[in-house]
């Protein structure tokens, strides 16, 4: 049922780790086939392995690296993608509603789904956390937030995918993700923005301190005079000019049932 990828580890302490959790998946009724990323095998060719081997749940076992890789290339198969979470952010964390290994094992057990939108980075690149710029100092560019245009100046920029925002489904079994993405603005050497004014007005936003800004939109473009490198997991994947959408219910993850509050009278 079940086929994990494992992270090539990058040290004794997590290779140790990833024995440990092997051994667990085995004790607690959760076994199936593991496989690890290693030079003479890539995530590429695992994948390829799980989906020729017809597993229906293929489960990543490590950083937001390895999660959004396995995330991407099984877009548009049946599968489900499971996650047992190592070192991973706090965008991952908030996905699966969970942040430690023991329980992400609750969770493959009960295999409660998230219908998730991802991130598109045109003309190839999808992605289930974040993709940025960073610069020592204030860099121009030029945005249109939907249909909406300003130039301003920013030392980060961050784009994380709307497979953070959950929404209720219909469906008991199933939750799904709203359709935006998140935006956020910062620049260190200056404040406020000149763009605050601008998008307020326009369509809304949250300040969340005073140099930094968030909005949210379905497509999201950013010219530049030079090209700026855009960096997902550390990796540069592209450089501006570039275009930023939405795809929307294109994975299926296993996250852990949300808790409801009852409050007392």
């Amino acid at each position: 049922m079940y086929y994990y990828i494992f992270e090539q580890p990058k040290g004794l302490s997590e290779k140790n780790l990833q024995k440990k959790i092997k051994d667990s998946l085995g004790l607690l009724g959760l076994a199936g086939e593991t496989a690890n990323v290693s030079p003479a095998r890539t995530t590429e060719e695992l994948v390829d392995i799980a989906l020729a081997k017809e597993y229906n749940t293929i489960v990543a076992v490590g950083s937001d690296q390895l999660i959004n890789k396995v995330a991407s290339l099984i877009i548009g198969k049946d599968v489900v993608l499971g996650i047992i979470p190592i070192k991973t952010s706090d965008i991952i964390n908030k996905i699966i509603g969970l942040d430690n290994i023991e329980d992400a094992y609750r969770a493959l057990k009960k295999r409660f789904l998230k219908i998730v939108d991802l991130a598109y980075l045109y003309p190839g690149s999808y992605f289930i956390t974040k993709a940025g710029i960073k610069s020592e100092k204030p860099v121009e560019l030029e945005l249109e937030i939907d249909q909406f245009k300003s130039t301003v100046m920013v030392t980060d920029l961050s784009v994380i995918s709307p497979a953070i925002n959950t929404v209720k489904s219909n469906h008991s079994e199933l939750e799904q993700s709203d359709n935006r993405l998140n935006i956020y603005l910062t620049n260190k050497n200056k404040q406020p923005y000149d763009i605050v004014k601008f998008f307020n007005k326009a369509i809304g936003k949250d300040v969340i301190d005073k140099v930094s800004s968030v909005f949210r939109a379905r497509k999201f473009i950013i010219n530049s005079t030079s090209p700026i490198p855009i960096v997902i997991d550390g990796k540069i994947v592209d450089k501006t000019p570039v275009i930023f959408t939405t795809k929307p219910k294109v994975l299926k993850i296993i996250t852990n049932r949300a808790k409801i509050e009852v409050k007392k009278n």
